[in-house]
């Protein structure tokens, strides 16, 4: 699939168009862009990989029904199928917060103990609300957590593996992060992302893996 060009404009479901502005970030599955609608500034994902009608309609279904609570960077609108692909627009990153991964990497710290408690109650609460909802996120792992190291605010983005429960999109999720019966392929649930989600909060109290010891940090 091409990728997007500064100034160009998608057309989104509502019929209305959204421009394109310029890359702020890129994945597996596709590039962010910076993008305009209305007069106010996106984020606006362009799937650069294949996915079918199943995940195009779970993406919309998704929209339509709104996010489960405010933590989630959950798609607004999507565009039209064109130009061999389609995309997605949801609201900014705001200013402050960190990726996960600096984190585990040490490139930021937590102003304190209370912030990062701050953010393991947001993360459980967010997972909370999203399953009461009867959704299974499917691919919980280090990625899909923006985190502000001042007060542990947190922003949950990559929702667009989010399905109902039951539904399997395909998507297994992320090696290190996957529960065991997905590796044996069954389908994803709330209870497969338990798993995931006690593997990330350890990584957030202690900053390394809950299944790896001594010898890995030798």
């Amino acid at each position: 699939m091409a990728e997007l060009r500064a100034g160009s404009f998608i057309e989104l479901q509502n019929n209305d168009k959204i421009k394109i502005l310029k890359e702020i970030g890129r994945g597996g599955q596709g590039i962010v862009y910076l993008s305009e609608y209305q007069g106010k500034q996106y984020a606006f994902k362009w799937y650069t990989k294949e996915y079918g009608d199943d995940f195009y309609k779970n993406l919309q279904n998704n929209a339509e029904n709104g996010a489960p609570s405010k933590a989630f960077l959950w798609p607004l609108l999507i565009s039209k199928k064109q130009q061999g692909s389609f995309g997605y627009m949801m609201e900014l990153r705001q200013n402050g917060y960190r990726d996960f991964g600096d984190f585990l990497l040490a490139k930021t710290r937590f102003a304190s103990i209370s912030a990062m408690i701050n953010a393991a109650l947001q993360i459980c609460e967010g997972f909370s609300q999203l399953h009461r909802n009867g959704y299974s996120y499917q691919d919980i792992n280090d990625g899909n957590f923006f985190i502000d190291p001042q007060n542990g605010n947190v922003l949950i983005c990559d929702n667009d593996n989010v399905s109902a429960q039951g539904h399997n999109l395909g998507i297994m999720g992320k090696a290190r992060y996957m529960a065991p019966e997905i590796v044996g392929g069954e389908t994803p649930c709330k209870y497969s992302d338990f798993y995931s989600l006690g593997v990330i909060l350890f990584m957030l109290f202690y900053g390394n893996h809950p299944l790896e010891g001594r010898r890995v940090l030798n």
